[in-house]
């Protein structure tokens, strides 16, 4: 059985911390993981990731919300013509119960930073997400909850995003709850809680066991 999970926070959350920290322990369980992220996952969307993050252009990135989203879009539609796609058609090697698509960030980023955050028109935005992802949906959504406040005071990897500012991270933040409440179905909102990535971990693993009855 093939499965797509998605990880997605806001910043400083130690999203990637938690992705390291599955993958072994889904390996040890007898899948096949493939991790990639968005922006990213190939060498055009990686490219675009540079121009997003400031990291391009001498690290001046001059952009509204809407060119953020054409730009996203493009990375996206890359990552699931090349990554996810692939993945969940293919069949998984010899000896795997099956392949494990795990992405850190996906089209709810861009619901809450461009939309919620941005006041790009939602709509808009969902009709580039289905065009991008051929209306492929995570088989299960994990979304780290954390105060703007504490995750901005712990972010690491500074970027024009955290640059933004506490109000527009507080919409962020009301942006990814709106996604969850959109899609109950595939969507687990995870606590964080300071100090207690180990806590944090359990807590992920027990849900995505659920889903797979491990």
């Amino acid at each position: 059985m093939n499965y797509y999970i998605m990880l997605e926070a806001g910043e400083g959350c130690g999203k990637d911390t938690q992705a390291d920290k599955i993958i072994p322990w889904l390996q040890e369980k007898g899948y096949n993981v493939v991790r990639t992220k968005e922006p990213g996952g190939t060498p055009e969307a990686e490219a675009i990731r540079n121009i997003l993050t400031g990291k391009a252009l001498g690290g001046d990135a001059n952009l509204d919300a809407l060119e953020e989203l054409h730009l996203f879009s493009s990375a996206r539609a890359s990552n699931y013509r090349h990554v996810v796609i692939p993945y969940k058609q293919r069949a998984p090697p010899e000896g795997k119960k099956g392949n494990i698509i795990l992405k850190t960030r996906g089209w709810p980023s861009t619901i809450a930073y461009q939309g919620h955050a941005g006041r790009v028109d939602l709509d808009l935005i969902k009709r580039h997400i289905r065009d991008a992802t051929r209306g492929i949906l995570p088989d299960l959504l994990l979304i780290i909850d954390n105060n703007p406040t504490t995750g901005l005071s712990r972010e690491i990897d500074a970027n024009r995003f955290a640059a933004k500012g506490l109000a527009y991270h507080q919409d962020v933040r009301k942006g990814y709850l709106a996604v969850a409440e959109e899609y109950p179905n595939i969507s687990v909102v995870i606590p964080y809680v300071d100090g207690k990535i180990d806590e944090m971990q359990e807590t992920i693993r027990r849900t995505i066991g659920e889903r797979l009855g491990l």
